[in-house]
């Protein structure tokens, strides 16, 4: 469309927004317009761009027509706060704007400088202010009008994430575009550290005022995220940047952070290390902890430590509670923590679960020690600790983000036993957990996963030495077995989730946790459970963890290959509802492919279940997958006919003939078209094609991927050039002689074939069958209602597929630019319902049709 109509239906949208109690159906089509215009403004230069005159004219007839007392809806006001903005960055539009008073009249009739506003107006205010600093007057406006001031009031708040993010943004550039003027950066730091420089929050003792803690911590953790993201931002911006040091100055940063760091990772430990029962505490390993942190801290902190204690002790908190909120603390700070620090986190939480989990070997003598430990101390000193008793029915919520914090450590530090030897206790406490009668399901997931990690990450001592005389994998085994019968499916999914883990660690690393796979029966009962049970994700689960022992010589030998896993995988392709279990069931089929020997019959059935996946099936992530499977059977067929390592070498031994043979360009050309004749009579090259013009772009995407690398392959060996007419090499033209030449289909299709010999009229011929009519046979078979005409549309669109050949394929291919092709369709899907055009005329029918219920399709 032209420009000149767009700018009239643009004029006719704007004059739209100025009508009384005129409201849009959906904001999303004011964000696409704002990013229309932006584009245009970038692509245009602001002082030619037709449209900002317009747009100048609007605003101010729209100040004319608003008042405090006749407010548009807040869309409108975001989109007119948004739309000064993109004008704005022009400074001559600035100055024009301004000289009739634009933006003051702005702050008055919308009430920016209210504290109260919307958290979209705060966000449309905001950015329109960030577009004001690219020029020097806009920033004169700013200072001059103290809109900075309102800004730095949102990033002290906090109250959302987008306006916090966008309001340290405008903050940080702000000061790198005014480093100079150095008063006004004094003022600006000055303002957004009074928090923490004036600080005079006092202790809480009372449990009751302890909600009190976080409102009068709120200020200063928002005041703390504030600098460090000025700090970040400008640290490093030009070499003459002096606002780093301007904030060091002023406010004296790194004693005061260093210092209440410490104070914060020591005194959230101190509430944990409370949790610790009597008797535990003659333990060697946790004796070397507490003197290890004796060593790391300063008295002060000590001190403060043990405040902490008396405080606990003597106003009866709730401990458990305390130390729940402690670890959630410490893991949101794993950010910022170096490799020692964490490794004392770690083991304070390896020493608290320790002291979670019943010991009943040492119960009587625990018991013993406490009446001894009882008549030695005053009843005045007797205290309860919360881990006494059974904490794993008592308290869920401790053990729940104990659990998790050790598991978010383990995979963010990977931690050695050699560094901090409670790892090696990990998996027999996660153990412990699961073998517990009254464990939740969901402490039993998160102890699974603990016990996955412990396997993947922490070896202890003799396996390391690959010994076979582990107790906890030997025990871990009947655990899992009996987890995999549990009525929680997300018990299940996170049994065979480690259970992969372990059959992947075996593959290659420890070979000896075959064993355990093999003696526990695990992979029998993933066969069972993939077939029945009622969960999908956990019949996925357990095709994954088929999917990685297939590839295992062991396991396949003396267990895996009494199923008939290829026709199990297939009848899942054929019956199974959710998209999940189907992809894992590709997957399994393309390992089996790769890894295992089939006869002829069994990789006919692999085709033609992965052809009707790849063409048919109503999940993209499906068709890739089987994409992927035939990306292998290409070249597997490339492979038989001599290609090693992606090319052909010089030379190659023929197995027919059992000599070598030289590989000439007439030669390789031959068993190029040969290795295309079978993968045509396969179908795999109809299903490229077909793929290739699938209405999902992925799948569009990893056909072209396909393609492109075949195609790049066939020209390297100029498959494109007519082969020479010259007498065959001795030694090599008996090689194909027991080659059929597959000039067309046989069979029932070759009638078919013969009336298309152009591969268009083909390609044309596979889609127009392949819409909507198949669509209904797949929802007929999964609804199990069995009917003719699905069928005989199916069988239709195969014949179409067959009659894709070698010639027909390459015709396609080489005069087609697949990369074009991909781009343009990325273009179209990208702008067909959202161009410029598009958007305006959306806008406008939906004004003209009030009383239609509309969808919005954004």
């Amino acid at each position: 469309m032209s420009s000149s109509d767009n700018s009239k239906k643009l004029s006719e949208v704007l004059e739209l927004f100025l009508l009384p109690k005129y409201n849009i159906v959906s904001v999303t089509y004011l964000d696409l317009l704002l990013s229309h215009i932006s584009d245009d403004i970038k692509e245009c230069n602001a002082n030619n761009y037709e449209s900002c005159e317009l747009f100048q004219k609007w605003v101010l007839k729209a100040l004319n027509t608003w008042s405090t007392e006749c407010l548009p809806s807040q869309p409108i006001i975001t989109f007119t706060l948004k739309l000064v903005g993109l004008v704005s960055r022009n400074e001559l539009r600035f100055h024009y704007w301004q000289f009739k008073n634009v933006y003051n009249k702005l702050c008055d009739i919308f009430n920016l400088h209210k504290d109260d506003l919307p958290m979209s107006i705060k966000m449309a205010y905001i950015t329109m202010l960030i577009n004001l600093i690219k020029h020097k007057s806009g920033r004169q406006w700013i200072m001059d009008s103290g809109a900075w001031k309102d800004v730095m009031k949102y990033a002290h708040w906090n109250q959302t994430l987008y306006v916090t993010h966008e309001s340290h943004r405008f903050l940080w550039l702000l000061l790198l575009h005014e480093q100079q003027n150095v008063d006004f950066c004094k003022e600006v730091i000055l303002t957004m550290s009074a928090p923490l420089m004036t600080n005079t929050i006092g202790s809480q003792t009372h449990q009751v005022l302890q909600d009190n803690y976080l409102e009068e911590n709120k200020l200063l953790c928002t005041t703390l995220d504030l600098l460090t993201n000025i700090i970040e931002n400008t640290l490093f911006a030009n070499m003459d940047n002096t606002v780093p040091e301007l904030c060091q100055e002023i406010i004296g940063l790194e004693m005061r952070i260093k210092a209440l760091f410490e104070a914060c990772i020591s005194t959230k430990i101190v509430p944990l290390s409370l949790c610790i029962k009597h008797t535990y505490r003659d333990s060697d390993i946790f004796d070397m902890f507490v003197s290890k942190m004796f060593d790391v801290t300063c008295v002060p902190i000590q001190r403060l430590g043990y405040n902490i204690r008396d405080v606990v002790f003597k106003n009866h908190v709730p401990l458990a509670q305390i130390a729940k909120v402690n670890i959630d603390l410490l893991i949101e700070i794993t950010d910022i923590m170096d490799r020692d620090i964490a490794v004392i986190v770690f083991q304070a939480l390896c020493h608290v679960l320790k002291n979670c989990v019943p010991d009943t070997c040492n119960e009587t003598l625990d018991n013993m020690t406490n009446a001894i430990h009882l008549e030695n101390v005053s009843r005045k000193q007797i205290h309860k600790f919360p881990l006494e008793g059974d904490p794993i029915v008592d308290h869920p919520t401790l053990l729940l983000s104990l659990l998790n914090g050790l598991a978010t450590m383990t995979e963010k530090f990977k931690l050695k036993w050699q560094e901090c030897v409670e790892t090696i206790c990990l998996l027999s406490l996660g153990q412990e957990i699961l073998n517990h009668p009254g464990t939740l399901p969901i402490i039993c997931v998160k102890a699974l996963k603990i016990c996955k990690l412990a396997i993947q990450n922490f070896m202890s001592p003799n396996l390391v030495l690959l010994t076979e005389t582990d107790s906890h994998m030997k025990e871990i085994g009947p655990t899992l077995f009996k987890r995999l019968h549990d009525v929680n499916w997300e018990v299940r999914d996170s049994v065979l989730e480690t259970l992969n883990t372990i059959a992947v660690i075996s593959e290659d690393k420890y070979p000896t946790f075959q064993e355990y796979l093999l003696a526990n029966e695990f992979l029998q009962l993933a066969v069972e459970i993939a077939k029945t049970d009622s969960e999908s994700y956990v019949r996925a689960s357990a095709l994954v963890f088929l999917s990685t022992t297939v590839r295992i010589n062991k396991l396949w030998e003396e267990k895996l290959s009494q199923f008939d896993l290829p026709n199990t995988a297939i009848i899942l392709l054929n019956n199974e509802s959710e998209g999940l279990v189907r992809k894992e069931a590709v997957i399994l089929l393309k390992e089996l492919y790769v890894h295992r020997k089939w006869p002829k019959n069994m990789i006919d059935s692999m085709i033609l279940a992965m052809a009707k996946t790849a063409v048919l099936d109503l999940h993209w992530e499906v068709k890739i997958s089987a994409l992927e499977y035939w990306n292998h059977v290409i070249t597997s067929h490339l492979s038989d006919q001599g290609v090693l390592d992606g090319h052909f070498p010089k030379v190659t031994f023929s197995k027919e003939h059992r000599k070598i043979v030289s590989l000439n360009e007439t030669e390789i050309k031959r068993r190029l078209n040969k290795a295309l004749d079978e993968l045509a009579k396969q179908n795999c090259l109809g299903v490229l094609l077909v793929t290739l013009e699938d209405s999902d772009f992925e799948v569009c995407k990893m056909a072209a991927t396909i393609i492109n690398k075949l195609k790049t392959f066939l020209l390297k060996y100029k498959l494109n050039e007519p082969l020479p007419a010259l007498p065959l090499p001795k030694d090599s033209a008996t090689f194909d002689t027991s080659y059929v030449k597959y000039e067309s289909p046989t069979n029932d299709a070759s009638s078919n074939c013969e009336m298309r010999n152009n591969s268009n009229n083909v390609i044309e011929e596979i889609l127009d069958v392949n819409d909507a009519s198949l669509l209904a046979s797949i929802y007929n078979n999964s609804t199990n209602v069995v009917g003719s005409k699905p069928q005989k549309s199916e069988k239709k669109t195969f014949q179409h597929i067959s009659c894709v050949t070698r010639q027909i394929f390459l015709e396609k291919i080489f005069d087609m630019n697949i990369d074009a092709y991909i781009e343009e369709k990325d273009r179209w899907l990208a702008t067909y319902t959202t161009g410029f055009d598009s958007v305006l005329d959306d806008i406008l029918t939906m004004y003209k049709k009030e009383d239609v219920n509309s969808m919005d399709c954004y």
